[in-house]
């Protein structure tokens, strides 16, 4: 069943995201995608011309910055945040910028629907993705960096326009805001995206479409299975989509265990190596313990371990308990005959030697052939 959010008009000039604040500041980033789109829309100013001279001297003052064409937001938006925070936040407020000033013709779409419905994505300053019915005219546009004293300069981004429609039963409305669905926004990132970015972008809204839940991993799966059918479907169905060949084997390769994109990256390695029996969240049992590694290579005895920086804690002590449980944890399984080999994110830069080690610790005759749909 797909999910469907109540329609509103947004507010042509008041921001009431004062309303919404938690903490002196507003908080973008929810567990209801919905909520973060609302609390955006809400702290946006949309001028039209019986306001521009109030706009205008707003913009003068330094009080508002303009996100895109007629579209601005409050400054006191972008203070007190972080370097990555302050890009989710951006990010998020030209997406709906975008979709305020171009009507409802529009829908955002591709990576920035899933973008919306709260999947990461590798870049951490994506470009703004919109299709509608028909040919665009004009020059190709780009939102323009964002210059506020006191905080880290932002980046301009293009965008990114396709003319492909989109059913309304594949789009979301909210409040003005019209995205498309996850199920369809993956189905456009497998057939454009290179194959890296594709296989984590799709592997993250699966994951994010799941609910992916490892202590009940049949039901997850199940889901997984369900959803992933409903993506090729409606990749099958998409026309003039020159991407879907490729698109078909991303699909079979993405996985919703992975838990962060660095796993999915490495996931993305493996894959294209031509290691096909690679198993996400695999179960190994010891005694009445239960254990899940990232990654098991088929019924072999080789599991794989992605350590990343916010694995272990923040605090000194947190970290040392948490090292501590993991050094436990793998002489238990070599005690039961495991190889455990372990990747951190800086190694994934150079995956010709993730896979060298894969292979000579897994004692392989020779190299797999590699899925090279996947690694061009």
């Amino acid at each position: 069943m797909k999910t469907r959010y109540p329609q509103a008009a947004a507010d042509s000039f008041v921001a009431r995201g004062t309303a919404r604040q938690t903490g002196g500041m507003n908080t973008f980033r929810t567990t209801d995608p919905a909520a973060s789109i609302e609390m955006a829309v809400a702290s946006l100013i949309v001028s039209r011309r019986a306001t521009s001279k109030r706009t205008a001297a707003l913009l003068r003052e330094g009080r508002i910055i303009r996100i895109f064409r007629n579209v601005y937001v409050h400054t006191r938006y972008l203070y007190g945040l972080g370097k990555w925070e302050l890009y989710a936040r951006v990010t998020i407020l030209r997406a709906c910028a975008v979709a305020l000033a171009l009507g409802e013709r529009n829908v955002l779409s591709h990576d920035t629907a899933l973008l919306m419905a709260g999947v990461e994505l590798t870049e951490a300053l994506p470009d703004i993705h919109v299709s509608r019915s028909g040919r665009w005219g004009g020059k190709a546009a780009t939102l323009p960096a964002i210059n506020v004293p006191g905080v880290p300069r932002v980046p301009a981004v293009r965008l990114i326009r396709h003319g492909a429609h989109i059913p309304n039963e594949w789009v979301s409305n909210v409040e003005g805001v019209r995205v498309a669905l996850s199920e369809y926004a993956a189905a456009q990132c497998a057939c454009i995206l290179g194959p890296k970015d594709a296989v984590v972008t799709v592997s993250g809204a699966l994951r994010r479409m799941t609910s992916f839940n490892r202590f009940r991993m049949t039901e997850s799966r199940r889901r997984e299975t369900f959803l992933r059918a409903e993506v090729a479907s409606i990749l099958e169905a998409m026309p003039r989509c020159q991407g879907k060949a490729r698109a078909r084997v991303v699909l079979v390769a993405a996985d919703a265990g992975c838990e962060s994109v660095p796993e999915r990256e490495l996931l993305w390695v493996l894959k294209a190596a031509g290691l096909r029996d690679v198993r996400t969240q695999g179960v190994v049992l010891d005694g009445g313990d239960v254990y899940y590694v990232d990654f098991r290579l088929g019924n072999t005895r080789i599991v794989i371990e992605f350590d990343g920086k916010d694995k272990y804690g923040e605090f000194p002590d947190q970290i040392l308990r948490s090292l501590t449980a993991r050094d436990q944890r793998q002489k238990r399984l070599e005690a039961h005959g495991f190889i455990v080999l372990r990747f951190e994110y800086f190694e994934l830069a150079n995956p010709q030697i993730v896979i060298d080690e894969v292979i000579r610790r897994a004692g392989l005759k020779k190299m797999p052939r590699p899925l090279w749909v996947l690694a061009a």
